[in-house]
């Protein structure tokens, strides 16, 4: 059996040549940087560690459609169609996870998106030694509520199994607030929903899908960290959604003080664990039972400077591919 190992971490087409440079100045080299995101020549920016994958769209974390949409990815994980619709797609092929990135901020009203009020200054960038794909903009809801936000999306490289969004937001207005963390399944269009949960004292949900045809399970876990002055309790949300789960804060804000919200996704599958569930709810098999947030805070401590990847064990190709690669 062939085996490969992917370790990436790629511009795509992000970067045009008129929208993009390599930063300058301090901390500057290697870092690829965008200021525009509209045009034949914009792609959501992709980062990896060979493990797992994600596309971040213009709105610096979730699921975007388009010619290149913002998928999130598992090497290894084929599903085999059950209805092909052509000879072509009853071949095994690459199945999508549900999105994990998406962490949503709102003025109680509605959610920051390129498509709703008005922003500028907006910048996503690749820091080319790290993996850390930076998205900054300046954002005016239609009623007139303004924040500045910065959303920080990466794969750890030292656990594979770990992804991390950082969200810092500086609102300018005195009120409330919402932040929304989805385990987002509509992209999952070759998976099934197996199981999923919620626990509000934890601050952390999951949601278990089945590669069809392959019966490949993965657990995508999510927990939630906040700044000391966030302190109410999440309720659920998407519980109804296939392959989708979510959870919700409201929390007072005061203008120009600054919030900042960690999730931390650890993501798991049946060809590395004969308990998907618990490995991704304790930041992968690899975090020995440390759980989500002390995993994630090893490579919060290391954000901002190169990342050493460890040798690991190549994932093995499944059955009918000659290399399981993102």
């Amino acid at each position: 059996m062939r085996r490969c190992v992917l370790v990436c971490v790629a511009a795509a087409s992000l970067l045009p040549a008129s929208a993009a440079a390599a930063a300058t100045g301090p901390g500057g080299a290697g870092v690829l940087t965008a200021t525009t995101n509209h045009g034949a020549g914009y792609a959501p920016t992709f980062t990896g560690n060979g493990f797992l994958g994600v596309r971040v769209p213009a709105a610096g974390q979730g699921y975007a459609g388009g010619s290149v949409p913002a998928q999130s990815e598992l090497a290894g994980f084929y599903a085999q169609p059950t209805h092909p619709k052509t000879i072509a797609d009853s071949v095994q092929q690459r199945a999508n996870i549900p999105t994990w990135s998406t962490l949503l901020f709102g003025d109680g009203t509605q959610a920051f998106s390129p498509s709703t009020g008005t922003m500028s200054g907006w910048r996503q960038s690749l820091d080319l030694h790290t993996g850390i794909i930076t998205t900054t903009v300046n954002w005016r809801a239609t009623d007139g509520h303004a924040a500045k936000i910065t959303y920080q999306v990466l794969t750890d490289r030292a656990n594979e199994h770990l992804g991390i969004v950082h969200l810092t937001v500086i609102p300018q207005w005195t009120g409330m607030a919402t932040i929304t963390d989805e385990i987002d399944g509509s992209p999952a269009t070759l998976t099934d929903q197996v199981a999923k949960g919620f626990s509000a004292a934890q601050r952390q949900d999951y949601v278990e899908v089945a590669t069809r045809g392959t019966g490949i399970q993965a657990s995508i876990a999510s927990q939630l960290t906040t700044t000391p002055s966030i302190t109410v309790m999440p309720t659920e949300v998407d519980a109804t959604a296939d392959q989708s789960i979510g959870q919700q804060i409201t929390f007072p804000v005061s203008a120009g003080q600054s919030y900042t919200v960690t999730k931390y996704v650890g993501v798991d599958d049946s060809q590395d664990t004969a308990n998907p569930v618990a490995a991704a709810q304790a930041g992968g098999h690899g975090g020995g039972g440390r759980g989500l947030r002390r995993a994630g805070v090893r490579q919060q401590r290391r954000l901002g400077r190169p990342v050493e990847r460890p040798d690991r064990r190549p994932r093995q190709s499944h059955p009918g591919h000659g290399c399981g690669r993102l």
